[in-house]
């Protein structure tokens, strides 16, 4: 991805295209509305409605999805000129930093 300087950004599902400042806040909301979703429904539901290996399995969406949402922000910093990286370190969502560049 390319700011507006044609900066590359990398890491996020590996495309190499421009985006705006808007489609990453966009994108930065979809994102944090998933991570939201399921953590509620975990929160709502638990061990009464979900198996443990389903439980288990929204877990790694959510970490999932936080790689992503620690791209996005990355790549909004980047943009805003007030670059700084937000680094997991010894965290399941732990995103490395060459990914977002």
């Amino acid at each position: 991805m390319k700011n507006k300087k044609g900066k590359s950004f990398r890491g996020l599902k590996g495309q190499g295209v421009e985006i705006s400042l808007g489609d990453l806040v966009d994108r930065l909301g979809i994102v944090n509305q998933k991570i939201w979703a399921l953590e509620n429904e975990i929160r709502k539901g638990g061990e009464g409605k979900f198996t443990l290996a389903e439980i288990g399995r929204r877990a790694l969406l959510v970490r999932d999805f936080n790689k992503e949402r620690i791209a996005y922000k990355n790549a909004i910093n980047k943009i805003g000129e007030r670059y700084f990286n937000d680094i997991k370190i010894d965290h399941r969502s732990a995103f490395e930093e060459n990914n977002n560049e």
